[in-house]
């Protein structure tokens, strides 16, 4: 068997460790992804006109995000198989005296990957939370904005009429006389209905 020598086992470390390496930076990369998701959410919230236009910056980290993810599920499956070898080689015939040592380096290495992956999902599940609050959020704002559009139209459409029926009302007043002269009009009208004969 090829791996019945100690350079097998060294090359399958070296290989695990380049892939916790890579891991290690990529969820890194990936929680900063999620955090700065949050916050440009939350600069927009005073915002209005960015709720009824596309987010395209959050459209960007939508599809880093995917991307990551893909890549990370990825490289966890590749550390999973090296794992899976160094556990094979341990049980290899003639390597039984090194076995509690290679036992000992096997299971640092799982801890490593668990640890990695309880990461990995629980950023994911953090984002995807993130993200479906943020857009039923959105959506109430939306909602909100739409409504009070609506009833800002309805009243600039009513106020010409309100201003029409008022200046009616007004009338007699406006007929360009002084207003001495308006208030003797005014006067003179009301006492001729005074002096009107009544109808029997």
């Amino acid at each position: 068997m090829a791996g019945g020598n100690s350079n097998y086992w060294e090359d399958l470390r070296k290989q695990a460790r380049q892939l916790e390496n890579e891991l290690d930076l990529k969820l890194v990369s990936f929680s900063k992804l999620c955090t700065s998701y949050s916050s440009s959410r939350d600069g927009r919230r005073g915002d209005s006109s960015s709720d009824t236009t596309p987010l395209l910056c959050n459209s960007t980290q939508d599809r880093m995000f995917e991307t990551m993810s893909v890549e990370i599920e990825q490289l966890l499956a590749k550390l999973t198989g090296v794992n899976d070898k160094m556990a094979e080689y341990t049980s290899t015939p003639g390597v039984t005296s090194l076995n509690a040592a290679l036992m000992h380096t096997l299971q640092r290495h799982r801890d490593i990957l668990q640890d990695y992956t309880h990461e990995f999902h629980k950023t994911k599940s953090n984002f995807m939370a993130i993200r479906e609050r943020e857009d039923l959020l959105g959506s109430v704002r939306k909602t909100l904005i739409l409504d009070g559009s609506s009833f800002s139209q309805a009243t600039a459409e009513a106020s010409p009429h309100s201003l029409s029926s008022c200046g009616a009302c007004r009338a007699p007043l406006v007929t360009g006389l002084p207003i001495d002269q308006q208030h003797t009009a005014i006067e003179m009208s009301a006492g001729r209905n005074d002096k009107a004969p009544s109808v029997i």
